[in-house]
Formats: C-alpha cells, sequence, structure tokens
C-alpha cells in the first residue's frame, strides 16, 4: 500500500501477515536476555522450526536443512508476547523447497507487529538421508489444515 504527499510516494507496510499459520510459542523466562528481551538465537530455533513443519508437509517426507539467509529482525520481542509463525513457499525445484517465513508478535493490549522474517532453504531427502525429487506441488494449499493469516 503507498500514498502520494507532497508529490512523493510513501509506502506503508501491510500489517497483514503474508504466508500460512504454521505455529505459536510462547518464550519462558529462560529465553529472555539480559536486556529483558527474548533472545535471538531462541527466535531462529523457532523459525527453523516452523519452516522446516511447512517444508515437511509440502515434501511430504523428510528434509535437512541447507541454509539460512536473508533474515531480518525488526524489533525486540517482549517477554510477554506470544509469537506467531507463518511460511510461504518461495520456490521448489527438483529436491529443493526455498520457504520464507514471517514472525509476529502480540503483546497483550497492543497490535500485533512483525518481527522477523527470514529465507530457509531445505533438500527433500530419503530415509537414507540421500536427496530425493520432490512431489508435485500445486500451491501454498498444500500446507493442509492451517489456516491463512490467522
Amino acid at each position: 500500500m503507498s500514498e502520494e504527499i507532497d508529490n512523493v510516494v510513501v509506502l506503508h507496510e501491510d500489517p497483514s501477515p503474508e504466508g500460512v499459520l504454521v505455529t505459536r510459542v510462547a518464550p519462558t523466562p529462560a529465553d529472555i536476555g539480559a536486556s529483558g528481551d527474548v533472545e535471538g538465537s531462541w527466535l531462529l530455533a523457532q523459525l527453523e522450526a516452523a519452516a522446516s513443519i511447512a517444508a515437511r508437509q509440502l515434501s511430504r517426507g523428510e528434509v535437512v536443512m541447507a541454509a539460512i539467509g536473508e533474515t531480518s529482525f525488526l524489533a525486540p520481542i517482549a517477554a510477554n508476547a506470544t509469537l506467531s509463525l507463518f511460511s510461504t513457499l518461495l520456490e521448489a525445484e527438483d529436491s529443493e523447497l526455498r520457504i520464507a517465513v514471517e514472525a509476529w508478535q502480540q503483546v497483550p493490549d497492543e497490535d500485533r507487529s512483525k518481527v522477523t522474517n527470514s529465507v530457509i532453504t531445505y533438500f527433500a531427502v530419503d530415509d537414507s538421508g540421500e536427496p530425493r525429487l520432490l512431489p508435485p506441488i500445486s500451491h501454498q494449499s498444500e500446507l493442509s489444515g492451517q489456516d491463512s493469516n490467522s
């Protein structure tokens, strides 16, 4: 969304998550750092867990993580926040899946806000850990049983 103010285009971030809700989590006291906010390492673990759930569902089997890239930490996560993680399939080719994942926090009495996004790459593997071809993937809706933008 954008608007023009004094001949300057101002872009506004859409306040809605993109993708399919994969999971919701809440930090524990052990996840809180000295600053009083959630530790980045905990957040990275949540991003990877959510993306791997999506990758396993889409590949209909086991996956291994190949890379975490393009990660942006947009805001600190409050100790009393509930984190919702959303995923979007960006690319599926041969045995490789690229999954975008967004983390949104909900703090009591505040609007939901985006705190992090990342792109994580996985490879589909067989029982012996060797790469396998992906099954046909028709659409994001193959993340079955999940509601979009909940």
